[in-house]
């Protein structure tokens, strides 16, 4: 747990100090014209990452958890949907996973139901 915190904590401080410098993570989904983002994981991450992106004009139809029967979002506009739900995610321009530990087995999993762009909440922090 240890290590996962860490890493956590680092990407955290990676996000804001690109933020401190006038650049959101939304910069990347403004430069593949993406309007409509899907996101994986309702942690920390993804907890910040939905606000920023419905704060810079995003909208974020879904938000996809295995932990969604013990989470819950105060946000109307977003469905909140278990990975067996999988299947009926439409509607979407760019899926963001947060999970950082499991993402090249998500990607996969989700990538068998869409031909969206899916990338990691890791992978953008990198490019930016």
């Amino acid at each position: 747990m240890e290590e996962k915190n860490k890493k956590l904590l680092g990407y955290l401080d990676k996000w804001m100090g690109l933020r401190e410098q006038g650049i959101t993570l939304t910069k990347y989904c403004r430069d593949r014209k993406a309007e409509n983002i899907g996101v994986y994981g309702f942690g920390r991450l993804g907890r910040h990452l939905v606000w920023e992106l419905e704060n810079e004009g995003f909208t974020v139809p879904w938000i996809m958890d295995k932990r969604y029967d013990v989470i819950s979002i105060n946000n109307k506009k977003c469905r909140l949907l278990s990975p067996e739900e999988m299947g009926s995610i439409k509607d979407v321009d760019m899926i963001i996973v947060t999970a950082l530990e499991e993402y090249y087995s998500i990607e996969a999993q989700i990538c068998r139901h869409t031909n969206v762009e899916v990338i990691s909440i890791e992978q953008i922090l990198n490019l930016l």
